[in-house]
C-alpha cells in the first residue's frame, strides 16, 4: 500500500515539475511580432534580414520560442522560425527538419532580388535552408542527405 502511495505521489509531483511543450507560451511581445509577420504574403527565400519584422522577432525570441513557432498553425511562421534557428546555428536543426518531413503545406516564396515567386512546401523551404553549398549553417545537410530529401520532396508532384 505504501509503495502505491509513493508511486502515485511521485507521478503527481512529476507532472507538476515537468513543463510540457504543449503548455509552453510565448510572451505578448513575441506574439505581436508573430502576428505582424504572419500578415506577410510571401516568405523571402533568401536575405530575410530585409524584413524588419523578422529581424525584430529574432532580437527578442529565444531558441525555445522559435522552436515552439515551428509548430505554428501558420505555415509562413513555421518557415521563418526555422530560418531563425538556421541563422543561429541551432544544434537540433536536423532533428527538427526530420520532424517536418511530411509538412507539405504550400507557402509562396519570393527570391529577393528577382521577380521569381514560387509555391513550395514548408518541408522544401526547410530543406533548402540546409543546402550543402549555399547554407551558412553549421548543421547543414551533406550532399548525399540533401539529394535524398530533394528526391523525396520534389518528385512527389
Amino acid at each position: 500500500m505504501i509503495k502505491k502511495c509513493i508511486l502515485i505521489l511521485s507521478l503527481f509531483l512529476l507532472s507538476f515539475c515537468t513543463k510540457k511543450e504543449a503548455d509552453y507560451k510565448i510572451n505578448k511581445e513575441i506574439q505581436t511580432l508573430v502576428d505582424g509577420l504572419s500578415k506577410e504574403k510571401t516568405v523571402l527565400y533568401d536575405e530575410t534580414n530585409k524584413i524588419p519584422k523578422f529581424q525584430n522577432l529574432l532580437k527578442v525570441a529565444s531558441n525555445k520560442d522559435l522552436l515552439y513557432l515551428t509548430e505554428s498553425k501558420i505555415p509562413l511562421i513555421r518557415c521563418y522560425a526555422f530560418r531563425g534557428l538556421t541563422s543561429r546555428n541551432y544544434s537540433g536543426l536536423k532533428k527538427l527538419f526530420y520532424k517536418h518531413l511530411k509538412d507539405s503545406v504550400l507557402v509562396e516564396t519570393h527570391l529577393s532580388n528577382t521577380c521569381i515567386i514560387m509555391n513550395i512546401s514548408v518541408h522544401q523551404y526547410m530543406l533548402d535552408q540546409l543546402h550543402p553549398f549555399s547554407s551558412k549553417c553549421e548543421y547543414k545537410l551533406s550532399r548525399s542527405e540533401f539529394d535524398k530529401y530533394f528526391e523525396l520532396s520534389y518528385n512527389k508532384k
